[in-house]
């Protein structure tokens, strides 16, 4: 019996300088049943033209600039993946990121999405902290399991830390293409995908994500300010059975 496919969407904005870091990190995984979906996000830096060392390898398509969560579901649309995954244009994932989370989710049918640690570095790839420090995973009533009541105050998953069965995905919908959610379109995937599928959490470092100065991952404000609209915009009782 063959290995199940995953499929890596990657949404690209001007991501030119760094997708074949991105791309290289999916390519170099251990899971030896991958497939690559760029989807460039009407980039005017010509980030397609990066990915000609990687023809025959990869998939990808140019769509106009809609935002990320256009472009994720872009990808999602192509994708023929058992399990899917969701990464940034300027992150990357460890080699093992794959085979592990796909080992963790075969052990049982009950888990729909399982996540890792997350380390953030700069751009010179100096580590800076974990997503357990920043977010103080040790504090948390639990990371597995049903997590709705832990991300409903806030996000703590990097967008690039799970990997999705791909029916559970299916049953929650895509992401939403609102633009007023543009930075937290991820949060609201993972608050309707824990209310019917449970996580696990693997406490390993499996992926980074670099910070750029005056990035959203970055700025403290402009997260902030991106988590009261999405509060104002966001209805819990729709999701709630």
């Amino acid at each position: 019996m063959g290995q199940p496919l995953i499929s890596v969407i990657i949404p690209a904005y001007n991501a030119r300088t760094f997708i074949s870091a991105a791309v290289e990190s999916v390519l170099a995984q251990t899971h030896p049943a991958v497939e690559v979906i760029v989807v460039d996000d009407g980039s005017t830096d010509r980030t397609l033209d990066a990915l000609a060392a990687f023809q025959g390898r990869i998939r990808s398509l140019r769509q106009p600039n809609r935002g990320p969560a256009a472009a994720r579901n872009a990808g999602l649309a192509l994708a023929g993946g058992e399990y899917v995954m969701f990464l940034d244009a300027d992150d990357w994932i460890l080699p093992d990121k794959l085979r592990r989370q796909v080992a963790c989710l075969a052990g049982t049918l009950a888990v729909g999405w399982v996540f890792c640690d997350v380390v953030y570095v700069d751009r010179s790839g100096r580590h800076l902290f974990r997503a357990s420090e920043r977010f103080a995973y040790a504090r948390r009533a639990r990371l597995d399991g049903d997590l709705f009541s832990e991300l409903l105050p806030g996000n703590f998953i990097p967008v690039h830390a799970p990997l999705f069965r791909r029916r559970c995905l299916a049953e929650v919908g895509p992401f939403d293409e609102d633009p007023r959610l543009i930075g937290v379109e991820d949060w609201d995937l993972l608050l309707r995908l824990s209310v019917s599928a449970p996580a696990a959490y693997i406490p390993d470092v499996l992926a980074a994500c670099v910070l750029h100065p005056g990035s959203l991952s970055a700025d403290p404000v402009v997260r902030d300010l991106r988590r009261r609209t999405f509060r104002t915009c966001w209805q819990p009782a729709s999701c709630i059975p």
